[in-house]
């Protein structure tokens, strides 16, 4: 049973290839000053259906590659969370300890293309850090997380890859796990309707030394399957289920299945896509 609500907002910035320095004095601008920063982008009419149309290498749309977390290209992005837990009892009859009050995540993709490195297939190293707040107002760095995701397989309409998962510890047990787990990731992305429609589907699954009772065990975490299914819609608007992964316990050989519903919007400009949305 699903026992928290959570709304999101997040702001995502995608960019194509370029100077890091740049690009990290851009993304300073952004959680600076967004709203005015993106009003002076060199957009000359933001969402409008010509630009996020406009092909880019491979054939596939601006607008399509900003929903896609497979593409070849620089993306920044920033997410809130927050948590409302509601009163719930556990199947042995104790009532559901409550969990985290609120998220602020940081999430970078360098791709590394095949003109870069020499090497027949793209690499996308994709960085994700948290800053939890526990019940109690205690707060501190939760577990952040690095994968690196091959593309061995791409054709004109989707991607395949897969790619190891390193996870980091937490601050301490409040904010999440406290032990590095190591495992993998893997993703596959279709698209189709003329780039309107995009399902795929991430796996990630990593292993650690995570009981305490056990301390030289090494023992499967939950592994986290993230269905994707967005819609374009026009001026720029998109529907999508958001990124919040079922999971499987192998433990307690039970699942964990949210429901998750987005609305964005999309600003494309001559060198750079804006993606705003709330879930």
């Amino acid at each position: 049973m699903i026992s928290a609500l959570r709304l999101q907002f997040r702001v995502k910035m995608l960019h194509r290839p370029m100077r890091a320095p740049f690009l990290f004095l851009m993304f300073m601008g952004l959680g600076l000053g967004m709203p005015a920063w993106a009003h002076e982008t060199d957009c000359e009419c933001p969402g409008t259906e010509e630009a996020a149309e406009e092909p880019v290498s491979g054939g596939q749309s601006r607008e399509s590659m900003a929903n896609d977390s497979t593409a070849s290209q620089w993306t920044f992005q920033f997410a809130y969370e927050y948590s409302d837990w509601r009163e719930d009892t556990l199947s042995n009859g104790e009532p559901r300890p409550k969990g985290n009050r609120d998220m602020v995540q940081l999430r970078v993709v360098a791709p590394l293309t095949k003109e870069m490195t020499g090497l027949p297939f793209t690499v996308l190293p994709r960085l994700t850090l948290r800053n939890v707040e526990a019940q109690g107002g205690v707060s501190g760095g939760g577990n952040a997380e690095l994968f690196t995701l091959v593309l061995p397989l791409e054709w004109a309409t989707g991607r395949w890859g897969i790619g190891p998962q390193i996870n980091f510890p937490a601050d301490n047990e409040q904010l999440g796990t406290q032990a590095w787990r190591f495992g993998f990731a893997t993703a596959l992305l279709q698209r189709a309707l003329d780039d309107k429609l995009m399902v795929g589907l991430l796996i990630q699954q990593v292993w650690g030394e995570t009981d305490k009772t056990r301390p030289d065990s090494v023992v499967a975490s939950p592994i986290a399957i993230q269905p994707v299914l967005n819609y374009a819609l026009p001026k720029g608007y998109s529907l999508n289920i958001g990124e919040s992964a079922c999971s499987y316990h192998w433990q307690d050989s039970g699942w964990w299945i949210p429901l998750g519903f987005r609305v964005g919007m999309l600003f494309i400009g001559r060198r750079s896509a804006w993606s705003l949305y709330a879930e």
